[in-house]
């Protein structure tokens, strides 16, 4: 038996009711179970009951055994004064408040059905990556996706708490903080640690300040990624033209060891990325700017980038390849928006007091088309397939925050199954 197994029984009033009584034999009638609390004090605050036909308002404490009370140190804490009714699995000591006074306790373990103890053990004794892995089938498909919206805001703040991090560092630098995560969420993760170095090197006012000139932003990425060598003619120019830079400025490039290329599609090689955004900048320097002021429905138009004539030919400074144009597709484009744009304007939304701004970010995820990565595929095997990327990104707030911590209790779909 576990403390946050009897929280849901008590929150869902799933025990037998009849003549309830507390151990010292008195009557006892519950007339309002109280509200959940998940702060520190009493579990549940602003009770209400009767004992002997007297009324008690206050809050009530729940453990698996009596003497938790006091191994918790309840009996010195005066926020616990106020506790009317002790609720137990097991009574074995009667319990005070810090005032002095008998706290009356209700004994649930010969009340609940043996068949929700009985699931809850199997549950946490699963050995499956998804512990209600054989059991989902029994869940209509419709109540699980009501508990998606949920999941998918608390994904959204789990993002918009690691960014507001950022921003508040910042002093709410907008473009400066997209930026810095456009290079965390543009690159695979063999190079992010690379990529987020880049974007402490990298100026975002001396971008706006050659925005205009192509070439002297591919030189500014390239040469302080310390992966700019003169390798033909165009390389060359490239390097003469960071030189200058980096004499001006007093730029500290990275060394350039950072970097990883192998076991990589030529897509994702990091100077393409690199180059892929400076086209960015050149085009859209004001980017965090020019995305609130564009509808979001034509979000994705802003992305689709391109490169300089000479990366069309090349994947590798001095390489020559066949002529691709290498514009980002439409997975690299819903990555940015899903990861970057969309928790950053929820963020700027809720900041600015502008709460359709968040809302709509919310729904924009459910026009993309769902997520594919090794989480999703292991839903789909179980049966459950994500029809968008808000569903997707529920999915996988789903398997990290619950799943892989066993919270079953604090799941929607494991309260489902165990008091079917």
């Amino acid at each position: 038996m576990q403390e946050q197994l009897l929280h849901r029984i008590w929150q869902r009033k799933h025990f037998d009711h009849g003549n309830l009584i507390t151990t010292s034999g008195l009557p006892l009638k519950i007339i309002h179970y109280g509200h959940y609390n998940t702060h520190a004090g009493p579990d549940f605050q602003n009770g209400q009951i009767q004992i002997e036909n007297q009324n008690w308002f206050g809050h009530i404490e729940i453990h698996v055994k009596s003497s938790e009370w006091k191994s918790h140190k309840h009996h010195l804490d005066p926020a616990y004064n106020n506790v009317i009714l002790h609720v137990v699995f097991e009574d074995n000591q009667k319990v005070y408040t810090q005032s002095g006074r008998l706290i009356p306790t209700l004994v649930l373990c010969n009340r609940i059905d043996r068949d929700v103890l009985s699931r809850y053990a199997n549950l946490n004794s699963s050995i499956d990556i998804i512990p209600c892995k054989s059991n989902l089938l029994y869940i209509d498909s419709d109540k699980y996706k009501l508990f998606f919206h949920r999941l998918i805001i608390e994904r959204l703040e789990r993002k918009s708490n690691e960014l507001i991090k950022t921003l508040t560092s910042s002093k709410y630098d907008w473009e400066g903080v997209l930026f810095k995560w456009l290079l965390k969420y543009a690159c695979p993760k063999s190079n992010k640690g690379a990529f987020e170095l880049l974007g402490e090197r990298l100026s975002l006012n001396l971008i706006y300040k050659y925005s205009r000139n192509l070439s002297q932003l591919e030189a500014l990425f390239l040469g302080q990624a310390g992966i700019l060598n003169p390798e033909d003619e165009y390389t060359e120019k490239l390097v003469r033209e960071y030189k200058h830079l980096k004499n001006k400025h007093k730029l500290i490039p990275m060394t350039g060891v950072e970097w990883r290329f192998s076991r990589m599609r030529p897509n994702q090689f990091p100077t393409l990325r690199l180059v892929q955004i400076a086209f960015l900048y050149s085009k859209v320097p004001g980017l965090f700017q020019t995305i609130l002021n564009t509808p979001m429905n034509e979000w994705k138009g802003i992305f689709k980038i391109n490169t300089s004539d000479y990366w069309k030919t090349h994947y590798l400074p001095g390489r020559p390849s066949v002529y691709k144009e290498k514009r980002w597709g439409k997975l690299m484009i819903h990555n940015i928006l899903i990861n970057v744009i969309i928790p950053l304007v929820y963020i700027y939304g809720k900041k600015t007091g502008t709460t359709s701004l968040s809302e709509n970010a919310i729904e924009l995820m459910y026009t993309f088309p769902a997520e594919n990565n090794n989480v999703l595929r292991l839903w789909k095997d179980v049966g459950i397939n994500a029809e968008n990327a808000a569903q997707s990104q529920a999915l996988i707030q789903l398997k990290s925050e619950y799943c892989d911590h066993y919270l079953c209790m604090n799941c929607s779909i494991g309260q489902e199954l165990l008091f079917k």
